[in-house]
C-alpha cells in the first residue's frame, strides 16, 4: 500500500452554459474523457461521487492519480459530479463524501484535516491552480469539520 498524506476533493466542473444548468456526468464519461482528451490510460481520480450520491471506483489506489498537476504521489483524488461554481453537492453527494472521507482517514491514519480541495492543494506544497475547484460554493472547512464529527465518533 502507498503513503498517502491528503484526500484531495474535486469536482467534474460540467456546466452547460446554454442552459444554464450544472451537468452531472457519469463516472464512465469522465473516465471516457481523461482517456480521450488528456490521453490518460484511465480515470484520474480514485473515486467518484455521483449525482444520486453512489460511489464509484475510479483508479486503484495502489496505482497514483491524475488529479493534482505534479502533486499526485503521496494523494487520493475524489471526484464529486456537477459543478462547484454553479451548485453545492447534493445531500446524497456530500453525505457519501463525508463518510468516504472519514473512511480513508482512519484507514490511512490522517486526521480531518488532510481532507482538502483542489484549490487549496497549492498551500500545502502543490504547484499553483487557478481552480476553484471542487468550487466556490463549496465550503471545504465544513467538510473537514463534518468528517472530523465522523472521526470522532460523534455522527454516525
Amino acid at each position: 500500500m502507498r503513503a498517502i498524506d491528503w484526500l484531495v476533493v474535486h469536482t467534474a466542473a460540467a456546466y452547460d452554459f446554454k442552459s444554464k444548468r450544472v451537468v452531472y456526468q457519469s463516472t464512465e464519461t469522465i473516465r471516457d474523457y481523461h482517456r480521450k482528451h488528456n490521453g490518460w490510460h484511465d480515470i484520474g481520480y480514485h473515486w467518484v461521487i455521483e449525482e444520486d450520491g453512489r460511489l464509484v471506483p475510479g483508479r486503484a489506489e495502489e496505482v497514483i492519480g491524475a488529479h493534482v498537476g505534479g502533486w499526485n504521489q503521496h494523494t487520493l483524488g475524489i471526484c464529486v459530479t456537477g459543478h462547484g461554481d454553479f451548485a453545492d453537492f447534493k445531500p446524497a453527494q456530500l453525505g457519501a463524501l463525508i463518510r468516504l472521507c472519514a473512511r480513508k482517514c482512519e484507514e490511512y491514519r490522517l486526521p480531518g484535516i488532510r481532507v482538502i480541495g483542489h484549490r487549496e492543494a497549492p498551500d500545502h506544497g502543490a504547484p499553483p491552480t487557478a481552480k476553484t475547484c471542487p468550487g466556490i460554493l463549496i465550503d471545504l472547512n465544513e467538510i473537514r469539520r463534518l468528517v472530523a464529527d465522523v472521526l470522532d465518533g460523534e455522527v454516525a
